[in-house]
């Protein structure tokens, strides 16, 4: 599990972020998506909190504080205070959340990883 998820950092992390790694979209549906915008090469808040659980229960505390910090810093650029983990999407260059807020699916996944990683020191 250990060699997984250090092949998972080294594949998919840029800047301390685990971004989208497919392919840049040829076309995209009724609307054109930009650049980092969902789709190609975006930061999903909601499955880094999976990696985040995965990777406390592998021990792996430093990581779990880089994740953890990225996602729960204000998102400033948007002229609010929300916290970052809430938004569907991040651009990776900004950091500037996208998509629906709040993203039920984040808030259940956070939810989840709270608990667990509270419950063991307590």
């Amino acid at each position: 599990m250990i060699l997984a998820l250090e092949s998972l950092r080294k594949r998919i992390w840029v800047r301390d972020i685990p971004l989208v790694t497919e392919k840049p979209l040829q076309k995209t549906g009724p609307w054109i998506l930009q650049s980092n915008e969902y789709h190609n090469y975006t930061y999903w808040p909601w499955i880094t909190v999976i990696e985040l659980l995965t990777r406390f229960r592998c021990g792996q505390m430093g990581e779990c504080t880089i994740l953890l910090s990225n996602l729960l810093e204000p998102d400033h650029n948007n002229n609010a205070n929300h916290d970052r983990i809430f938004y569907e999407w991040l651009d990776p260059r900004t950091l500037k959340g996208g998509g629906a807020y709040p993203f039920r699916t984040g808030i259940s996944a956070f939810r989840l990883a709270s608990f667990e990683i509270l419950s063991k020191f307590t």
